[in-house]
């Protein structure tokens, strides 16, 4: 399960207006219909340089991989499939990830400097070939995923 959201105030950003009663009630609905035993916490925004730190900090010490949805393919680093991409995160984490992250840019998605500031931090980016999702639709896209290559890393490893 998702232990913790963070919304990140970005370039394309609109102005700020609290959500966070909304979004409380949304997850607590939400493991109510799952059943999930994971208590997921949603924090107050924070701006792209306090998360990209907070994940340094966070991630160090850990089996971790943190990845970035791009809204469309710049280049080879953005186009390698997902699958590559966890297998590369596991493969530099020396074992299964015990922590991931997933940024996801607004309506307008990560701005190039976003980008570069989430690149220099470790997040990889990935693109997927589909229609230009909402935010939120693409964070719980993007989540599903991440969640499924993960968790059945071991058995599409041994396919390949």
């Amino acid at each position: 399960g998702i232990s913790r959201i963070i919304p990140i105030r970005g370039a394309y950003s609109p102005a700020y207006t609290p959500r966070i009663d909304r979004w409380q009630r949304i997850i607590r609905e939400a493991r109510q219909q799952s059943g999930s035993p994971t208590a997921t916490l949603i924090q107050e925004p924070l701006g792209a340089h306090e998360a990209a730190a907070l994940w340094r900090g966070q991630s160090a010490a850990l089996r971790s991989a943190a990845f970035m949805l791009c809204e469309k393919p710049e280049g080879n680093a953005s186009s390698r499939s997902l699958f590559s991409r966890i297998d590369e995160a596991v493969q530099k984490a020396g074992g299964p990830l015990q922590r991931i992250a997933l940024a996801v840019g607004c309506e307008g998605g990560i701005s190039p400097g976003e980008r570069i500031l989430f690149e220099q931090s470790g997040f990889m980016p990935i693109h997927f070939k589909t229609n230009i999702l909402r935010t939120e639709t693409a964070a719980l896209y993007g989540l599903a995923a991440l969640q499924s290559a993960v968790t059945e890393y071991e058995k599409w490893k041994l396919n390949e």
